[in-house]
């Protein structure tokens, strides 16, 4: 077989985390302004904020763009964007998302390098020149 290839299946997704955790009530105000933030950067197919048993928003949302390229301008333009004085949004891609949900939950050990020789770093010190004070 050839050469792995990139899947892009979630290139065009962005997870949007740092919402304001909200109640039901307030839900269409808080997707107009999330539309408002990401909108500029792309067509946006579809945005789902996510929300709990008593619809209450959980505090982060998934945009789907058109483009591979309009999610990662979005990611650029307002990872660490300020929404207000209490929410700073953290914008990852999808398929970076994927790639952090399955690391294994244990690493294997780090192999220790072999200690190299360096140069003794006080060997000016007995110098009669380097003697100052």
């Amino acid at each position: 077989p050839g050469p792995p290839q990139l899947d892009t299946r979630l290139a065009n997704i962005i997870v949007v985390d740092g919402l304001p955790k909200i109640p039901a009530a307030k839900f269409d105000k808080l997707n107009a302004a999330v539309l408002k933030i990401f909108a500029p950067y792309g067509n946006i197919i579809e945005l789902t904020l996510c929300q709990n048993e008593q619809k209450d928003t959980t505090g982060f949302a998934f945009v789907e763009y058109s483009t591979a390229q309009e999610a990662a301008a979005a990611l650029k333009e307002r990872n660490g964007f300020a929404m207000d004085p209490k929410h700073t949004l953290v914008v990852t891609l999808m398929s970076d998302f994927d790639k952090f949900v399955n690391t294994p939950d244990e690493l294997p050990p780090p192999t220790a390098a072999p200690a190299a020789d360096t140069e003794n770093m006080q060997a000016w010190l007995p110098k009669p020149a380097c003697d100052t004070q």
